[in-house]
């Protein structure tokens, strides 16, 4: 864990967001030697950003385009359980804070996602 800055906002909505990215990166470190998980944020001018950056699996680049959208997993990631929904769901809770996620993933390598948390 790096620096956590405080977030005022719905705290029920920061649960499920955090709960689902949190496990999507426990779910799909279990193929690599050591699992990484590291949280950080900073501040900006407009708000918090969160970082959420493992070492798992990794998302292919052509599935970028749709990782976010219900019902659309990584073509990697077909034989792990889950239905696609988390990711959709984190989007859909950033944008109802008026905030964004967006991520950058290597294959094989791992995953960072962003949160952006604006100021209220």
């Amino acid at each position: 864990m790096g620096n956590l800055y405080k977030l005022y906002t719905d705290c029920g909505v920061a649960y499920q967001i955090f709960f689902n990215l949190i496990s999507n990166a426990m779910k799909y470190a279990k193929n690599t030697q050591q699992d990484y998980l590291a949280i950080y944020s900073e501040k900006t001018s407009k708000g918090i950003v969160y970082y959420l950056e493992d070492n798992g699996i990794g998302i292919p680049d052509e599935d970028l385009d749709v990782i976010f959208k219900a019902h659309e997993r990584g073509t990697n990631a077909l034989e792990a359980k889950g239905s696609g929904i988390g990711l959709s769901l984190v989007k859909e809770l950033m944008e109802r804070l008026d905030g964004n996620v967006n991520l950058s993933s290597k294959l094989g390598k791992g995953t960072i996602i962003r949160l952006f948390f604006p100021n209220n």
